[in-house]
């Protein structure tokens, strides 16, 4: 049963049981409050639009009538799983809307049972349309993703916004599948996938779910728990995630949003997670047709001033370079490169709305890579001024703001994969022993 707590915006402050905390709200306010205390996240409102005072006033005027409102708005949220916008204005409503953020202690099938929800800690994988939980079977701790569907209900055309989120789900578990198949070392393995019911879960009590292996934590968390990250380190982790990378590329998928929070850890062995952005060739996902189909926060310079190629290797494969680029440089001064790249552009080359370019794509790139020039100049030394030379020359082909001629000028010769991350692989793989030896020499003199 979907738990409704009614009442004033000036006597309530928190109910005790759900943990959720009320404010005090102005016009037209209504806002979505996860609960911190592992209990299910509720939707709150407390409008207050224009010309409601007066029938604010009859209903206190007439015994029982503001009552029996309250009574009718909860049994309209019970139906409808959100949050009410009507008359009465000193009405706030608690209702749990979402049978994703209420798996805890379930029995799935299969064996597995979900014994508790991953909150959001700082530095912890990210995801915005799902719930994250630890489930455990004979001794063996696993990853589930349980799918929230409920945000469709919300959307002003929900029918369709339950098939996009449908879509979405469709399309990743059949790439983890796929990855499966193909044994990828350095892509997080998917173990099954189902639907549970959830009870009293409201107007959409299925919730799907994928169950993976468990990490020990993203590489933000790595980062955070070293002492010192030292070149070994920083490039073996940049092997294995073009490793990752290329295992996708062989079967012809592309990851599209590769980023910190996207690469886990298992000890010693860095795999990449999330494919609910990734493409395929010759396949049609739901976020295709988008600009940006990652994170807006690591947009690559083609998408910052709406440059597309239709190409699928130029389009996708190089976005995964790019995005391998800017972890370089993330592990090593702690910024992405689309970040960083704007910060560098002067304000008259910047894409809008930060920034007031006007001209084409291909007029900006002489800025965009003067703008590159200015980020590898500020990365950091090296005792062996070698290892940093070579690190400079990987990240301005990784991060060409020009996704035709990206990657290394070898690939583009003859019939090789102009975005084979191969060579990468490879330098990155020297680069770490050669850090690691001159980390021998310094302590041992």
């Amino acid at each position: 049963m979907i738990s409704v707590v009614v009442g004033t915006s000036s006597d309530m402050c928190a109910h005790p049981t759900l943990g959720h905390e009320s404010f005090r709200t102005g016009p037209e306010a209504s806002f979505l409050r996860p609960n911190t205390n592992g209990g299910s996240a509720v939707a709150a409102a407390c409008p207050v639009p224009i010309g409601h005072d007066r029938e604010r006033r009859r209903s206190r005027s007439r015994p029982g009538a503001l009552a029996a409102a309250r009574a009718r708005l909860t049994r309209q949220v019970c139906r409808r799983g959100e949050a009410y916008h009507g008359p009465v204005t000193d009405t706030v409503i608690w209702a749990a809307a979402r049978p994703a953020d209420m798996l805890s202690g379930m029995q799935l099938e299969d064996g597995w049972r979900v014994v508790e929800r991953i909150g959001s800690v700082a530095g912890g994988t990210g995801g915005s349309f799902s719930t994250p939980y630890v489930v455990e079977r004979d001794g063996q701790r696993a990853f589930l993703k349980a799918i929230d569907f409920t945000r469709a209900l919300g959307d002003r055309d929900p029918t369709a916004a339950l098939e996009q989120l449908t879509r979405i789900f469709n399309d990743e578990r059949e790439l983890v599948r796929t990855c499966g198949e193909h044994r990828m070392r350095n892509v997080v393995v998917g173990i099954t996938d189902g639907v549970v019911n959830v009870p009293g879960g409201g107007a959409v009590p299925q919730v799907s779910y994928m169950i993976f292996e468990l990490a020990d934590g993203d590489i933000r968390r790595a980062m955070s728990l070293s002492t010192a990250l030292d070149g070994a380190w920083i490039f073996g982790a940049l092997k294995q995630v073009a490793l990752g990378i290329g295992q996708l590329h062989s079967a012809g998928i592309a990851h599209q949003d590769v980023k910190p929070s996207n690469v886990v850890t298992f000890e010693t062995v860095f795999k990449l997670a999330d494919l609910g952005r990734a493409s395929v060739r010759g396949g049609s996902s739901a976020h295709d047709e988008l600009e940006c189909a990652g994170d807006p926060a690591y947009v690559t310079p083609e998408q910052m001033y709406h440059f597309r190629l239709e190409n699928w290797d130029a389009r996708r494969r190089s976005i995964d370079l790019y995005h391998l680029g800017s972890l370089m440089l993330f592990l090593l001064s702690g910024v992405n490169a689309s970040a960083a790249l704007v910060a560098h552009l002067d304000p008259a080359h910047r894409p809008p709305p930060s920034g007031h370019w006007g001209g084409t794509f291909d007029e900006v790139l002489v800025h965009l890579r003067e703008a590159n020039g200015r980020i590898v100049d500020e990365f950091p030394v090296f005792t062996d001024s070698a290892i940093r030379d070579i690190a400079i020359a990987r990240y301005l082909e990784l991060c060409d703001p020009d996704p035709r001629v990206r990657g290394h000028p070898k690939n583009r010769v003859g019939l090789s994969n102009p975005y084979s991350v191969e060579r990468y692989v490879s330098y990155f793989n020297a680069l770490g022993a050669r850090s690691q030896r001159e980390l021998v020499r310094l302590t041992h003199g």
